[in-house]
């Protein structure tokens, strides 16, 4: 009496795309994680003062460009970078 008509284009399409871009952005992650470890073994990556020899610290440098005082953020936070003797570093 009726007839079942399967529907492809609709749903098929849509989960080759959803599956399509899933596979690129974890392509493009993959790739960025290695040329960034890739470019920290070469010597090629930025390092700062707070970084150990060959390794990077996860700290970035800040300065105030109104009063030249530097702070170090990382993980959410900020604070003021203190020289060896524990006062703010301002120039």
């Amino acid at each position: 009496m009726f007839d079942v008509v399967k529907i492809k284009g609709a749903w098929g399409l849509g989960y080759n795309f959803a599956l399509g871009a899933g596979v690129a952005l974890l392509l493009a992650v993959l790739l960025s994680e290695g040329l960034g470890w890739a470019a920290d073994r070469l010597g090629l990556a930025d390092h700062d003062s707070t970084d150990a020899p060959g390794q990077h610290s996860g700290l970035t440098i800040h300065t105030d460009h109104l009063t030249g005082c530097q702070y170090l953020s990382g993980g959410g936070s900020m604070t003021p970078r203190l020289s060896k003797d524990g006062r703010p570093i301002c120039t």
